[in-house]
């Protein structure tokens, strides 16, 4: 998803403002677009505020597995 975010940043925003990715893979993307070089300065700040909370033990990764 970070490529994508790269190459496509308004459809990427788009679809992570619609999506029904679990928690742990949502904020997984995030991190890793965060990490990127291409990702321009205004951009990761934007993204960091769409970071979300861990709502759903049952969608949230555990630990150790």
């Amino acid at each position: 998803m970070q490529t994508a975010y790269a190459k496509f940043p308004q459809e990427t925003h788009a679809f992570l403002l619609e999506n029904e990715l679990d928690d742990f893979t949502y904020n997984k993307a995030i991190q890793k677009m965060l990490e990127s070089y291409r990702v321009s300065a205004e951009d990761k700040e934007m993204l960091r505020g769409m970071k979300r909370k861990a709502t759903n033990r049952k969608n949230a990764a555990k630990p150790g597995r």
